[in-house]
């Protein structure tokens, strides 16, 4: 369940949430087409993870969170990873990163689902 402010917008969090399904989706979405054989669709569905990945790294605010280090790591890890299966012929690394993607958004849509919880029975 989503949250909206008073003026229709959605909080950080639950932004955060929209932009690791999307993460996912191009992830899921160049895994297809590995399996294919479609390298150009492969590289364009990576290259655009790599992108989301890359912005997740530059906004998150490491000092400021707990476990922002260890998140900020969890990113760079994630970028080699979507670089070698972006490069690779295999689908071993990719099914890899599909796997590591979607335990994250599954972790931050439990996150942003308990604070909504919590705020609505505060």
């Amino acid at each position: 369940m989503m949250t909206t402010t008073n003026n229709d917008t959605m909080d950080r969090s639950e932004m955060l949430v929209l932009v690791y399904d999307r993460l996912v989706l191009d992830v899921e979405c160049g895994l297809d087409a590995q399996r294919r054989g479609d390298r150009e669709e492969t590289v364009s569905h990576l290259t655009h993870a790599r992108d989301i990945v890359r912005e997740l790294q530059r906004s998150i605010r490491v000092e400021e969170h707990r476990g922002g280090y260890d998140l900020a790591a969890l990113h760079e890890f994630l970028d080699r990873r979507v670089v070698m299966a972006t490069i690779g012929l295999g689908t071993a690394v990719t099914d890899d990163c599909l796997r590591l993607v979607t335990d994250v958004c599954l972790g931050w849509r439990e996150i942003v689902q308990s604070a909504s919880v919590d705020r609505l029975t505060a």
